[in-house]
């Protein structure tokens, strides 16, 4: 049985070379798509404060809650699911589609986690 000893040096190559699939720039979210995120996340929390995590909305629902027009509340879904902030969950075309808050904290993107790794390999 051959056994490969990896260094620190080898990881933080692997780590430079597979960097542009792992940790790609995120664009920022659009002003106004990313303060609709935000009043959808405050509804969820207000109408369930203890399970807000695993919450579930209906698209149908939430728009009749934010008083936000059908199309643009449309597109700013969409985006955000493009985004992968939010995640289809169930529903169908006809009677709408239920969707779920991915991320409930915002606080580490890609690259911020990719620098972190990188710190602790370094560190080794």
């Amino acid at each position: 049985m051959y056994q490969i000893e990896v260094q620190p040096n080898h990881m933080l190559a692997v780590l430079e070379l597979f960097k542009p699939l792992w940790a790609v720039e995120e664009k920022e979210l659009p002003f106004i798509v990313a303060g609709t995120l935000a009043t959808i996340k405050e509804k969820i929390k207000k109408g369930d404060p203890a399970h807000y995590g695993e919450a579930e909305f209906r698209v149908k629902d939430m728009r009749a809650k934010l008083k936000i027009s059908p199309a643009t509340f449309a597109r700013h879904i969409n985006t955000l699911y493009d985004y992968g902030r939010i995640e289809r969950t169930g529903g169908n075309r006809r009677e709408g589609f239920t969707y779920r808050i991915c991320h409930w904290e915002d606080t580490a993107t890609a690259i911020d986690q990719y620098q972190a790794l990188k710190e602790a390999i370094n560190s080794l």
